[in-house]
Order: C-alpha cells, then sequence, then structure tokens
C-alpha cells in the first residue's frame, strides 16, 4: 500500500529531542564491536568440557545472548538457555558455562540468579559496567568483564551496549570451546556494518508506523530473536507498544485477533531472502486475506535482512531497528534514551520492600 508523507525535518527534530546524542551511539555501534574484540582487559576463560550454556540476564542486557544465539544456530553442540527470571530453571553442575550479564551490576533478578549459580558450584562469567554484580564477582575471583560505559555519552543505556556485550560473550564461548573462534568474523561484521547507511530506510518505516502498534513477524527458528530485539527497540527508544512473534504459529491463532478493530497496527515481516518460500507465501497469503476481508485497520511492511551471513542480517536489522525507533521518537516528539517509567519503577520496588 503506498502512502506519501511530508518529509521531516529530521535535522531539527534531532536538535530539538535528543538530548543524550542517542543518533550518535548508534552511528558508533560498529565500533562497540572492534573495541571489545581487541579489550586487553578481557579475562581468562577456562576452555572445559562444558554441558550446556546458561545466560542469566534481563532487557537490554539479555539481548547479546539472543543474538548469540542467532549467531550460532547449528554451531553449538551442547544446549544454550536465556533465563529471565529470578530463577535459572533446569540442571545446573559445575560443567554449566553460566554467565550473569546485568550493565547496571545491580539488576535483582540477575543478582539472584547469581546466588544460585554459586549454589551449584558455578563461577559465571559476569559482564557488567560496575555495580553489586562486579563486587561479586571480584570476591568470588570470577571472570570478570567491565563494559567501558565511560567511552560513550552520558545517559547511555544497557540496550545501546550490545555491541560490547555480544563480543565480550563470543571472546568467552570461544576460548571455553564451546563455539568455533572467529575474530575475523567480529571484525568483518564491524566493518559491514560501518559501510550500510540504513537511516532513509529507517525513516520511511518509522513515518509508516506512526499512530500503529507494530507487530514485527520472521520464521520460525534463529531468526524470532531478530524481531524481539526490533520490538525492545521500538519500546524503550520510542516509548511505543509494539510485540513480536513468527510464522507460521501466528497464522493459527493471533492474526484473527487483529480482526476486531481495537486500533491501528502494521505488520512487518522481517524477511530472510533465504527461508523457506512457505514462510513468504503465508505472509502475503495473510496481506491478500485481510485486504480481501475488508480490514483496513492493518496494515503491511516487509523489511529484508540484509547480508550474506546470520551475524550480518541479525546486526544489520538490529541497527535498522535503531534507527527506526530513534526516527519514531523524534516524530512522536520524544527522548529516544531516558527510560523514565523503568527507572521510578525499580524505586518504587525498591521501598515497597522495606
Amino acid at each position: 500500500m503506498s502512502q506519501n508523507f511530508q518529509t521531516p525535518d529530521w535535522t531539527g527534530l534531532e536538535q530539538a529531542h535528543d538530548r543524550f546524542s542517542m543518533a550518535k551511539v548508534i552511528a558508533r555501534m560498529p565500533d562497540q564491536f572492534r573495541f571489545a574484540l581487541k579489550d586487553p582487559a578481557f579475562p581468562a576463560v577456562p576452555a572445559g568440557q562444558y554441558d550446556q550454556v546458561v545466560v542469566a540476564a534481563m532487557g537490554g542486557s539479555a539481548l547479546p545472548a539472543s543474538c548469540a544465539l542467532a549467531v550460532l544456530d547449528g554451531e553449538l553442540h551442547i544446549p544454550f538457555r536465556i533465563a529471565t527470571d529470578y530463577h535459572i530453571p533446569g540442571k545446573l553442575t559445575p560443567s554449566t558455562l553460566a554467565f550473569a550479564i546485568s550493565f547496571s551490576g545491580n539488576t535483582e533478578e540477575t543478582l539472584a540468579s547469581y546466588s544460585q549459580l554459586r549454589a551449584a558450584g558455578v563461577k559465571p562469567v559476569v559482564i557488567t559496567a560496575g555495580g553489586t554484580l562486579a563486587e561479586l564477582a571480584r570476591k568470588d575471583q570470577a571472570p570478570l568483564v567491565i563494559v567501558p560505559k565511560d567511552r560513550e555519552p552520558a545517559g547511555f543505556q544497557p540496550r545501546c551496549a550490545t555491541g560490547y556485550l555480544f563480543t565480550y560473550m563470543m571472546r568467552a564461548l570461544w576460548d571455553a570451546g564451546v563455539a568455533p573462534a572467529a575474530p575475523e568474523r567480529i571484525a568483518g561484521l564491524a566493518d559491514f556494518l560501518q559501510g550500510l547507511d540504513l537511516r532513509p530506510r529507517a525513516q520511511e518505516l518509522a513515518l509508516r508506523l506512526q499512530g500503529k502498534i507494530p507487530l514485527f513477524y520472521t520464521a520460525t527458528g534463529w531468526e524470532q530473536p531478530v524481531a524481539r530485539i526490533l520490538k525492545i527497540k521500538i519500546n524503550e527508544h520510542a516509548k511505543h507498544p509494539a510485540f513480536f512473534a513468527s510464522i507460521p504459529e501466528a497464522n493459527h491463532n493471533e492474526m484473527i485477533g487483529m480482526t476486531g478493530a481495537c486500533g491501528e497496527y502494521c505488520l512487518v515481516y522481517v524477511r530472510d531472502p533465504d527461508s523457506r518460500p512457505d514462510i513468504h507465501l503465508r505472509f502475503d497469503t495473510m496481506r491478500n486475506a485481510f485486504a480481501a476481508a475488508g480490514h483496513k485497520h492493518v496494515s503491511f511492511e516487509v523489511v529484508d535482512m540484509i547480508g550474506e551471513t546470520a551475524m550480518e542480517k541479525v546486526f544489520s536489522v538490529g541497527l535498522l531497528g535503531e534507527w527506526t525507533a530513534w526516527s519514531l521518537a523524534l516524530l512522536k516528539g520524544i527522548d529516544p534514551t531516558p527510560v523514565d517509567l523503568v527507572e521510578s519503577f525499580k524505586k518504587m520496588l525498591q521501598q515497597s520492600r522495606k
């Protein structure tokens, strides 16, 4: 469906609303990979016969684990689990390769999981910018990675540190012998992302998402974390509702829920050209079915993944999501950096326990 939009004054909007220089942070993202790849302060991670990988993290700090899970699809020979809760389900043994990731170092769910890991005899790899988690890691002599937040502008957010967190995590997986060492892949990724100009496409997509609730869809499997990344960026940068799911499952239940006109929706298919043709056909058929039924409150968009490898596809879409969410925030007159409600919620939660 073609739409004509008046071109906004993006420069003026950035000057008016991007008070914490989110645009600078996004543009510098490739440098995060480069720095973390060569960071001489990276700790020793012992190689061993590990039986599983477990990651304890929340929110933006869990994003790198989702990216790693997608990128390493088919390369891992042991289970890989991400726990976003106070408790890590399942059995933990000293042969577990564990990560405790919290940018602030004070995320209570991750601190609880850290205690659970230590009780099970596991010394997790800790990735943090400081806080209580860093103190515990030093006390327990656990491998500790300090995220260099001082390299970034004031107000730098955990969700923006994905390049650092992902690369540090991958280095630990390599050193542990769980994943094949491939530093040249990350170095090449940084150069690949540096050469992309995704802002025009992102601004066009943001215009199409104005006033609508986006639902991001991918094929089931390694691609699904990509849709989750886009959802999170829209939530936090643009302070805007967004959801994600996968095809074909959505065709069996979710799509019927949107036939009731409770608002304006935009279904965004994040398409891997290499996915099964059946998945592409399902999205096209869904769009045709909604049009034939006269459901004009639902629009459809397609975002093609860019790149040759899973790593390039994951992070190029992630970068597009950064710019899309940033652009949508500016269109709404919102500073994309702060997440005031989350911060006030945390304070209220602490006060309620006193």
